[in-house]
């Protein structure tokens, strides 16, 4: 199943926390099935260029619905990352 990446515009800070100001489509297109792990999930976003490839996986966490909406966070600020929306063709 093929998604959109969606980042974010982003208000607050480590200590207070965050909040999403605005949600930006981008041209990031990410391939996942619903059997992948959330390690395999971060492994794409590495490959398709959203993420660092020195990021490690644990540093992410994975909220949300497959067939939905996937949401990545930072775990260790819980700083929303990203949004992914699924493509309907």
């Amino acid at each position: 199943m093929l998604y959109r990446v969606c980042t974010y515009d982003l208000r607050g800070n480590e200590c207070d926390g965050f909040q999403v100001n605005d949600v930006y489509r981008t041209d990031f297109i990410a391939e996942i099935d619903e059997n992948m792990s959330d390690k395999q999930i971060i492994q794409e976003l590495k490959n398709i260029g959203l993420l660092k490839k020195t990021c490690k996986d644990s540093e992410f966490n994975i909220e949300g619905e497959f067939q939905y909406m996937l949401y990545i966070e930072y775990t260790q600020y819980l700083r929303p990352i990203c949004e992914l929306r699924p493509i309907n063709d």
